[in-house]
């Protein structure tokens, strides 16, 4: 009496909810279908499930062959180096966003930046700005979210890392950008996931996607590009000179997003880069400060210099 009744080994409850999930078109089935007996068993070493887990399983099987998202489901994702929470009402990271975070940990220690100061806009759940904190230790991220949900999530984010004795990542609300006035011209990059997906986009996204992430972290305009138009502009203003960008782009924008940095001017080493499984995915550049144009003789300068000027302005502290 008491002791647990085992109704089904683990390997067999796992078997059967791969096919599940399979069948239900899940592109990476066993691997959720591991995932969400790890979750349940919560950290037990068990093999098998007893009764209450085997009901508490299924259904999280069941909804997820609805396509809820996995980390909704577990209410976490793992992300590099370190584990982001998640749930409704923020864009879940996507394994894409990895080849991004590696070009940048790359850039910076190919510079030998001894304590770079980084701008993560549109930054969701935290995930860039969180993972580059992690694996930059002198680094200092400034996190930027705008939607009042997401920036919830990425608040308990922050807060973890404040809690295990980071606190490295400052999080504000604001737009892309109008973001940190009072960073003008100190900053070493500026890093965006932007949404990016565009209204008369023909190309549908997986369920999860559509279905389940906000639209305010999707949609960008006819041609998606409506936020990346804002993220080069904060970054032109926020950049010392030779500062970076880098700014995540749809697998179909591998053209159109170089050619926005390039016809905007005051751009060079412009150039776009492959994720993880070879599709079209980032866009980066370094900033340069534009010459003054020489004005025609008689005519008054018009201050053109001047709007392109990212000196600072401000001496640097918190702007939380």
């Amino acid at each position: 009496m008491g002791e647990k009744e085992v109704v089904r080994p683990l390997d067999d409850a796992v078997r059967a909810a791969t096919a599940t999930l399979t069948a239900t078109g899940v592109p990476t089935a066993a691997a959720d279908a591991e995932a969400l007996a790890r979750h349940v068993l919560d950290g037990d070493s068990s093999d098998a499930f007893d009764d209450p887990a085997e009901r508490a399983f299924a259904d999280l099987v069941r909804r997820r062959a609805q396509r809820v998202p996995l980390a909704h489901l577990t209410g976490r994702v793992p992300f590099r180096q370190v584990e982001l929470l998640v749930g409704p009402g923020v864009f879940v990271p996507q394994p894409e966003t990895a080849s991004v975070v590696q070009w940048v940990v790359d850039a910076v220690r190919a510079r030998r930046w001894a304590a770079p100061l980084m701008v993560d806009l549109c930054t969701g759940t935290g995930t860039i700005a969180c993972t580059l904190a992690n694996e930059l230790p002198t680094a200092t991220a400034h996190a930027v979210e705008q939607d009042l949900d997401a920036l919830a999530w990425a608040r308990r984010n922050t807060d973890a890392r404040a809690r295990a004795g980071d606190s490295r990542v400052h999080l504000h609300h604001g737009s892309a950008g109008d973001a940190l006035p009072e960073l003008n011209g100190q900053v070493d990059l500026v890093v965006s996931n932007p949404p990016y997906v565009a209204t008369t986009e023909t190309h549908i996204p997986q369920p999860e996607v559509v279905e389940h992430d906000p639209a305010v972290a999707l949609w960008a305009g006819a041609d998606g590009l409506d936020v990346v138009r804002e993220v080069e502009r904060a970054a032109r203003r926020l950049l010392k000179p030779g500062g970076l960008v880098v700014v995540e782009h749809s697998d179909r924008q591998g053209q159109t997003a170089p050619a926005l940095f390039l016809d905007a001017g005051g751009w060079t080493e412009v150039a776009d880069h492959r994720d993880q499984d070879g599709h079209d995915r980032f866009v980066t550049a370094r900033w340069t400060r534009p010459r003054h144009r020489k004005q025609p003789p008689g005519r008054p300068a018009t201050g053109w210099g001047r709007s392109q000027d990212v000196s600072p302005r401000h001496a640097g502290r918190s702007v939380e």
